[in-house]
């Protein structure tokens, strides 16, 4: 794929075969101009590392792995501001739908896909190097205290025995 105007996409149209091809994806600022296209388009880029800039932000193919042990496809928002480099995971890839790397019906959705309860994105992992840095960043995904407490009530629930009176 060539980039050029007639590759941009929206964020959630970008598919994981075009992650393949091109790992590191920019928002394409400044062309909203064009009919029918805003501020949630992006553009393929031929890097291979994210780029130390002043201020940029990427989309970036990479792996999330499950609470199970199995990886998926996913892609993460890195920011550069020079030094300071953030990543926030943001979706995983189920078939080549995008779904919310910590969204409640995520977890559903792999639990029932994996039959393993409570499976969720527990850690992921870049595709792709920061420039300068010898591997991939990684981190854990992180989750709503609201979603830790259920699944710790749904543990405690199922280990609770009945008693006998």
């Amino acid at each position: 794929m060539v980039s050029n105007f007639f590759t941009r996409k929206t964020v959630y149209q970008v598919t994981r075969e075009d992650f393949a091809e091109y790992p590191v994806w920019e928002w394409a600022i400044g062309e909203e101009e064009a009919e029918g296209e805003d501020e949630s388009f992006v553009r393929p880029t031929p890097l291979t590392s994210i780029p130390k800039r002043e201020l940029a932000q990427f989309i970036v193919a990479a792996s999330a792995r499950l609470r199970n042990g199995s990886e998926m496809p996913a892609c993460a928002e890195v920011t550069v501001k020079g030094d300071a480099i953030s990543v926030t995971p943001m979706s995983i890839f189920l078939y080549d739908r995008h779904l919310d790397i910590v969204a409640t019906e995520t977890t559903r959705a792999l639990s029932y896909l994996t039959q393993v309860a409570d499976n969720y994105p527990a850690a992921w992992e870049l595709n792709v190097p920061i420039e300068g840095e010898a591997k991939p960043r990684q981190g854990k995904v992180p989750r709503s205290m609201g979603l830790q407490l259920r699944a710790m009530w749904r543990r405690l629930k199922s280990v609770r025995q009945p008693s006998v009176v």
